[in-house]
């Protein structure tokens, strides 16, 4: 497929691939030598799946990812998440698809929390309640992402995203680099159509 896209002259590529297929797409891009930015899911930014590709073709590439990049100023977010994973997930980096699980859980934990904490407390925790705690979210803070809205009208026809900001990130030298603020790819899909 990048060969031919390579051989229409893209003014830019986005690759949609995660964990095994990044080093193929990295390779690739490589193989077909395209010289135009390319945009790789944040999940290729995985430090173990960067390191196993050629720094040609890593260094430049652009991530979206859900949360700030920024190791010089740390998120209190972050480090419990780093920590997390250094005590239950020793050698898995802290870039990549393991974000977005660990968010949602913090995230619906909050709502549980929430829940067990109300006037009709933990009895009252059952999917219907849940769903409808959910939906009442409105920029309510998120584990290391954007503030969340649930009110299903984020993108249209897909009413379970809540949250789909973005940011863009580049590898250079080796580190990841924000390059961006939010990127509100909820209202870029909607003016696209």
């Amino acid at each position: 497929p990048l060969s031919v896209v390579a051989a229409s002259d893209p003014d830019a590529v986005i690759v949609l691939t995660a964990d095994t297929g990044c080093r193929a797409a990295f390779g690739a891009v490589g193989t077909v030598q395209l010289d135009v930015p390319v945009l790789y899911t944040g999940a290729c930014a995985a430090p173990n799946i960067v390191a196993g590709a050629d720094a040609a073709v890593t260094d430049g590439a652009l991530f979206n990812v859900e949360g700030p990049v920024s190791p010089r100023e740390p998120q209190p977010d972050f480090a419990l998440y780093t920590r997390i994973l250094a005590e239950y997930a020793p050698g898995i980096g802290p870039i990549g698809a393991p974000t977005v699980t660990f968010r949602s859980f913090m995230n619906l934990y909050a709502v549980l929390a929430g829940l067990a904490e109300s006037p009709a407390g933990p009895d009252a925790i059952d999917a219907g309640s849940v769903a409808a705690s959910l939906a009442d979210q409105r920029d309510t803070p998120s584990f290391m992402g954007h503030p969340y809205t649930c009110n299903g009208e984020q993108i249209n026809g897909l009413p379970a995203v809540c949250a789909p900001q973005q940011i863009i990130a580049q590898l250079a030298n080796d580190e990841l680099v924000q390059r961006t603020g939010w990127v509100d790819v909820g209202r870029i899909y909607d003016e696209s159509r």
